[in-house]
């Protein structure tokens, strides 16, 4: 959780990569809701794919390199 984060690292991060962060954050809270719910199979399934399709790209976008 962002919380226990150190406050330095988190001020260095991009504002769009903490954003897109939040975000999947509030998706699996929203998941697990749905889950609770009884959505059907296809209901998460297609949660679960619209997150995923933002996991793949925040990690394209956002990586140490070594130099």
């Amino acid at each position: 959780m962002a919380v226990d984060v150190n406050p330095a690292i988190m001020a260095k991060l991009p504002l769009p990569f903490k954003q897109m962060g939040m975000s999947i954050h509030r998706d699996m809270d929203a998941l697990a809701d749905a889950v609770v719910n009884r959505e059907t199979s296809q209901q998460i399934l297609q949660r679960l794919s619209n997150m995923t399709a933002r996991c793949t790209t925040c990690h394209d976008l956002y990586r140490f390199g070594v130099n």
